[in-house]
């Protein structure tokens, strides 16, 4: 089950849109300013979309921001896709969640028990180790560390509420 976030439970009970410069991926810790935290730091939310960066493909394969390719109306989802000032499709918008329970990427050297602390490491993905703010609280158990694992996670740092 924790592997796939497109099978996990969620309850997003607060998604708040922020605007991002940067690439960021789905399902990682994010700030206010649209960017992956620093290690252990505070971030405000879990990032719901990726956003690409400039000049780099989407999922479907559109080239973004080249000057090159026609960009038509429709092609590109407003809410995902990277900053280009003054242009429609490129606000750089990014959804998060605030508040209730999310899905979030597990770094690869990470193990998780049940209800344990869980803090951000440079790539917003979600730590077990070292010292930092304490975003959430663990809901699923990872007993071997490897890439490309999510864990479901309780925002705040109360244990149970």
């Amino acid at each position: 089950m924790a592997t796939d976030p497109r099978y996990m439970s969620f309850d997003h009970q607060y998604v708040e849109t922020v605007q991002t410069t940067a690439a960021v991926e789905a399902h990682r810790f994010v700030t206010r300013g649209g960017a992956y935290p620093s290690a252990g730091a505070y971030a405000a939310g879990v990032s719901v979309y990726a956003a690409p960066g400039q000049g780099e493909l989407t999922a479907k394969g559109y080239q973004v921001d080249d000057g090159t390719n026609a960009v038509y109306e429709g092609q590109l989802n407003p809410s995902t896709t990277p900053f280009k000032t003054s242009v429609f499709p490129y606000q750089g918008l990014l959804s998060i969640v605030t508040s209730g329970i999310a899905i979030v990427e597990v770094d690869s050297t990470a193990t998780f028990a049940i209800d344990d602390a869980v803090v951000a490491n440079a790539t917003g993905q979600a730590n077990d180790g070292g010292q930092g703010v304490v975003l959430g609280r663990a809901l699923d158990a990872i007993t071997s560390a490897g890439a490309g694992q999510y864990i479901r996670v309780k925002l705040g740092n109360e244990a149970g509420a």
